[in-house]
């Protein structure tokens, strides 16, 4: 499985390559307001209109800046690092019976490291909570390869239904 690793935080993520529609660098974001803090706004791709869900805030770490630069004369003040990256997924409304068509999302991901090749043998479940089932949970899965931990993330579990009710 070929995954995307990104660092939040010292720690190591992963994402299964075949869940991302695109991967692009970091764009100007439309401010909304009122908003969950984990949206930091809308991003035009295209004519479309995407909300940008902050992964760090997703993983419960805090991220106290404004969205990234207008332009290249505020890209030196920007809070964003260069390996900030945008990554463009679809949430199928076949998932979430409330949604009458697929849901286009933006992720903001901190630290890209790198596109890695992991073998199935490197992954194992983990059960973060008694109550918690892995097919929900937002990371189920860490691969160990070469003495480096990966925790991987299940995109389709990016949002609870009820942040994408405050979406829609």
């Amino acid at each position: 499985m070929d995954i995307l690793v990104f660092k939040i935080n010292k720690i190591n993520y992963g994402c299964n390559l075949d869940e991302i529609d695109r991967v692009l660098e970091m764009a100007d974001i439309q401010e909304i307001n009122p908003c969950p803090d984990y949206i930091l706004g809308l991003l035009n791709l295209s004519g479309d209109l995407i909300p940008v869900v902050d992964m760090a805030g997703i993983l419960n770490y805090s991220r106290d800046v404004p969205p990234p630069p207008i332009n290249a004369k505020e890209d030196l003040l920007s809070p964003y690092k260069h390996n900030t990256r945008l990554l463009i997924m679809t949430l199928s409304a076949q998932q979430f019976d409330f949604l009458t068509s697929d849901l286009r999302l933006a992720l903001v991901m901190d630290g890209f490291q790198r596109i890695e090749n992991i073998a199935d043998e490197t992954i194992q479940d983990v059960k973060l909570t008694a109550n918690e089932s892995s097919e929900n949970s937002l990371l189920n899965e860490l691969s160990i390869n070469n003495n480096q931990a990966i925790q991987l993330i299940n995109l389709k579990q990016v949002l609870r239904a009820e942040q994408i009710h405050q979406l829609i």
